[in-house]
């Protein structure tokens, strides 16, 4: 609570509102906390969570199991504390884009800044190129395997554990 409450300090001292952007993916918590009074422009990009913990465990990035509360076994524990990581991002203010809604569409992003900038004018912009589409194909190919599908089990049932 005590490191909690300090970081909580240093993001009212440090983040601006203008002028900047910002990319969080380790505090959910601590920004949901903090944006709950705040005026900021929040872009959520929402990813299939079972593709969350499939990069989270494969690159053995265990630190989402520290928000868990129920679960005991590792793997279940960093799906616990990614399950309940997005709920605290859904409950955010902010504009939500769906991963797959930009994947080939770059003007779902700038519609998505239209919305969350609307007095102001959004330039237009580039980012699917051969090594997004590439990475994009990774991504999506991996849906296909058993190690994929074995995780999408984990993640449905321990979300019916924690309801």
């Amino acid at each position: 609570p005590l490191l909690f409450q300090q970081l909580l300090t240093f993001a009212g001292d440090t983040l601006k509102r203008e002028d900047v952007a910002y990319k969080d993916v380790v505090q959910p918590f601590l920004l949901s906390t903090f944006l709950t009074d705040k005026e900021f422009a929040v872009l959520k990009i929402k990813r299939d969570l079972t593709d969350v913990c499939y990069s989270m465990l494969q690159m053995e990035w265990f630190y989402p199991a520290r928000a868990a509360e129920k679960s005991t076994c590792l793997d279940d524990a960093v799906v616990e504390g990614l399950i309940r990581a997005e709920k605290v991002i859904d409950s955010m203010p902010g504009e939500t884009i769906h991963y797959e809604e930009f994947i080939d569409n770059e003007r779902a992003i700038r519609n998505s800044l239209v919305a969350l900038y609307p007095n102001d004018k959004v330039k237009g912009f580039t980012f699917i190129h051969d090594q997004f589409r590439k990475s994009t194909a990774k991504i999506l190919k991996r849906r296909e395997t058993d190690l994929y599908r074995e995780i999408a089990q984990r993640v449905e049932r321990i979300r019916v554990e924690i309801n």
